[in-house]
């Protein structure tokens, strides 16, 4: 979400001025998509599963705004990829202590969460940041990020089968 920002000013033209409210309302289905996800998973109890499809329909809505310039269609669909990617979100800590073992429950998610921070925070601004100074596209940008969130939910997918609620 770092790079945002910098992607619609400079892939999509849209003026830094002008990017409260679409900001504001991405960010905000964020924290909706938490609260109703996290309802989900603990209703339906198949938290690898909903964040599976999370991903999977995340991926999807990142590529279709890639295609699109209008600034309505963009942020409508950076909102469901958000809304949808909080699947995970609401999630993530949840699986890891249905994973580890209760007496490691609390140096696992030390680990985990210190991992996260330095791959998914440092590593996804890194990673986008050097597409887009190698290709000078931010389309390469994109692309990786649709895949990267497909290859999440074929990961969740297969942990669905592996953990037995």
């Amino acid at each position: 979400m770092n790079w945002l920002p910098t992607y619609f000013n400079r892939a999509k033209a849209i003026d830094f001025a002008q990017l409260g409210w679409p900001l504001a309302l991405i960010f905000s289905a964020g924290i909706a998509g938490i609260a109703l996800m996290a309802y989900l998973g603990d209703k339906l109890q198949q938290r690898t599963k909903l964040a599976g499809v999370g991903f999977l329909i995340a991926g999807g809505m990142v590529y279709i705004a890639s295609t699109t310039n209008r600034v309505e269609l963009l942020v409508l669909f950076f909102v469901a990829a958000v809304f949808c990617q909080s699947a995970y979100a609401a999630q993530e800590y949840a699986i890891i202590q249905r994973i580890l073992p209760a007496n490691q429950v609390g140096a696992g998610t030390g680990l985990y969460n210190g991992l996260s921070m330095l791959l998914g925070e440092v590593g996804g601004s890194l990673i986008l940041g050097s597409i887009v100074a190698a290709t000078g596209s931010f389309d390469v940008a994109i692309l990786s990020i649709v895949v990267s969130a497909w290859l999440a939910s074929i990961v969740m997918f297969v942990l669905s089968r592996m953990i037995r609620y």
